[in-house]
Order: C-alpha cells, then sequence, then structure tokens
C-alpha cells in the first residue's frame, strides 16, 4: 500500500472517531415581549394566515432547525404539535421565493418564564428540526416563514420592534411594527476544514506509518 493510500486511510478512520459538533444557536432573534402576537395558522404558499420575519447570518452557516416561541388563548390546549415553515430569499425587504421548506420534525414545547401580550399565561417554547439543513450565506438576506399550526388561533409570539411581515395565501398582506421571537440552530462557519486535532492525528498517523516503513527495511536488510 503507497504512502498515499495509507495516508489517506489514517485521516477517514480518525475522522470517523471524532465526535461530530453539537448544534448550537448561530442566530437569535430575540425573546418575547408583551407587544403582540402574530397568526400561523395558514398553509405555506397557500389558503389563510402566516407570518415571515427576516435574518441575516455574520458567517455562513448549516440551519438544521429552529425554536420559536408559541402561544394562543388558552396556552398550548388545542395544538396538535404541527408547525410548517419556509426559508425565503429577500425580494428588497419583502420575503420572495421559497428556498426550502416542509413540515417540523422531533416538535417539543416547553413552558418559557417570558409572558406574552394576551392571556393564556406564559409563551410557549417550540423546538423543531429541518426536514434538510439549510446552507446559508453570510451577510445575505434570508426570510423565515411559520405557518400550518392548528387549534384555538395559534400565535408566533413578538419581540422588540421590527418589520415581520403578514402573508395572505402566500402573498404579502401587510407589514407589523414588531419582529417576531425565533432562534436557528445549526453550525457556523465553513464546514470542510478539519479541527486541529484532527490533523494532530494524521499526523501521528503518519510517523507511526513512517516507523513502520523503517523498521521493515531495516529487518529485510539484515535477512540479505
Amino acid at each position: 500500500m503507497s504512502l498515499l493510500r495509507h495516508a489517506a486511510f489514517i485521516l477517514t478512520f480518525f475522522s470517523f472517531q471524532m465526535p461530530m459538533a453539537q448544534a448550537a444557536i448561530i442566530y437569535d432573534n430575540g425573546v418575547p415581549t408583551t407587544d403582540n402576537g402574530y397568526p400561523i395558522w395558514g398553509t405555506i404558499n397557500g389558503t389563510g394566515s402566516t407570518t415571515a420575519d427576516d435574518f441575516t447570518l455574520a458567517s455562513n452557516g448549516a440551519i438544521t432547525g429552529v425554536g420559536f416561541y408559541f402561544q394562543n388563548y388558552t396556552g398550548i390546549t388545542g395544538w396538535s404539535g404541527l408547525i410548517s415553515y419556509a426559508i425565503r430569499s429577500d425580494a428588497s425587504g419583502m420575503p420572495g421565493g421559497i428556498l426550502a421548506s416542509g413540515s417540523g420534525l422531533n416538535v417539543v414545547s416547553s413552558l418559557s418564564s417570558y409572558p406574552w401580550c394576551c392571556g393564556g399565561g406564559n409563551a410557549w417554547l417550540v423546538e423543531f428540526d429541518l426536514q434538510s439543513t439549510f446552507n446559508a450565506v453570510s451577510g445575505t438576506t434570508y426570510w423565515l416563514e411559520l405557518g400550518g399550526a392548528d387549534g384555538p388561533t395559534p400565535w408566533w409570539v413578538t419581540t422588540g420592534p421590527g418589520n415581520a411581515k403578514h402573508l395572505r395565501n402566500g402573498t404579502v398582506y401587510s407589514s407589523w411594527a414588531n419582529d417576531v421571537s425565533f432562534y436557528l440552530t445549526g453550525s457556523a462557519g465553513p464546514m470542510s476544514v478539519p479541527e486541529p486535532a484532527t490533523f494532530a492525528l494524521f499526523g501521528l498517523g503518519l510517523a507511526g506509518f513512517g516507523w513502520s516503513r523503517y523498521k521493515k527495511a531495516q529487518a529485510k536488510k539484515c535477512s540479505d
């Protein structure tokens, strides 16, 4: 086996031994306020009312999940856990075409300590996974749209002043004076660059291989 093939084997072996990076919050749009809540009971690019808000990552990021704050007039009662999403392009400060969409996976909810405006107790934190990773480019504006929630008037709870958009039947119907409260999880930065520990293991592997080749060569000389 050539040195190059040995090196490739060693690097591949150690890359499988390295633990995968855990998903972290790579964008945070703020925690709930007591200002308002916006509707998320319509279907994405279909009928009814949905809500979208813009986001821009400071560095390239692989988005794998969403956390947002949910409420209705009776707490979370009556909601089955259904949620759909879309990531849209930006069209001059408005939600543009759909770049990715689907139903939220592995949906979990927990009661937060943040009150909201309109009864039913505190807001609920809802977290879900995207159906597939969305690779966002740094400095590029995107829009996260949520819809598909059932139950009695499900709302996406607001955060501070901003420019969230109300979409009706897939078309922007109006703009509001608040952003909505959410965060994005995933991995930030260039994903193709190995960590320093990987380089160190690779170097050790090459050193060990070189020593093995040296010992074999010495043993062959003695036998000759």
